[in-house]
């Protein structure tokens, strides 16, 4: 049995923390918003084992667990709370803004596409956002595993692509052409999540000093973002 990594934990309950107080209006809330969404992102970067990854095996193995852990809860979720938005409207939960038969079956429909969206559900956005990032993550370190000779090289172009993913989408969201479904979230936090695995995995000091300052640079970005509420994650 493996021993579990605490330190992870610790970071992910600073994070529920600080989510939690940012919306709560807490003190420094801007602050927090810049960096607290990421956390989570960069643990699972950390957490994620570069034999998913090995061969396409593995990453249909991987997809189909995040299917299974992921996409089928936010999916059943999301349907969940379509199917009882008229009912929330009734008892006075959600402000009168009915839904007919039609938007319901919609919903439930962008649902599968991972487009879906409630109001009791919008914290969803994250299942929806992991799910996407991580498959995606996935599939891009296999086919650098197969063009490269050397876990160097594996390393450096696995960053160079989550820096073009980051550009992209800092543009995107700034003149606000990019489409929905978390898609925003998903090159953005690309990079972060890439951070993270570098962490696990880097031992040299070269590394160690490229993944330090790429993180940085990554939350710094991802946070002028943040700090304008338009483009909040979280």
């Amino acid at each position: 049995m493996k021993n579990r990594n605490i330190s992870i934990d610790i970071i992910k309950g600073i994070g529920i923390i600080l989510m939690v107080g940012g919306h709560c209006g807490m003190p420094f809330t801007h602050f927090i918003y810049l960096f607290h969404m990421a956390i989570f992102f960069m643990a699972s970067g950390y957490c994620f084992n570069a034999s998913n990854s090995e061969t396409m095996q593995d990453v249909l193995s991987f997809v189909k667990r995040k299917f299974k852990g992921l996409w089928f809860p936010y999916v059943l979720w999301t349907a969940v709370f379509s199917l009882l938005h008229n009912v929330f409207i009734k008892t006075g939960i959600y402000s009168p803004d009915p839904w007919s038969i039609s938007e319901i079956g919609k919903n439930i429909i962008k649902s599968f596409f991972l487009h879906g969206h409630t109001q009791l559900g919008s914290a969803l956005w994250f299942i929806s956002t992991l799910m996407q990032i991580a498959v995606l993550y996935c599939c891009i370190d296999y086919v650098i595993k197969k063009v490269t000779v050397s876990k160097k090289a594996n390393f450096l172009l696995q960053g160079a692509v989550s820096i073009v993913f980051l550009a992209v989408g800092y543009r995107c969201a700034l003149t606000d052409s990019i489409w929905g479904g978390g898609k925003q979230g998903v090159i953005l936090l690309l990079l972060v999540l890439f951070g993270g695995g570098s962490e696990r995995t880097s031992k040299d000091r070269m590394h160690r000093k490229i993944s330090l300052l790429e993180n940085g640079s990554c939350i710094s970005d991802f946070g002028s973002l943040q700090s304008n509420r338009k483009y909040c994650i979280g």
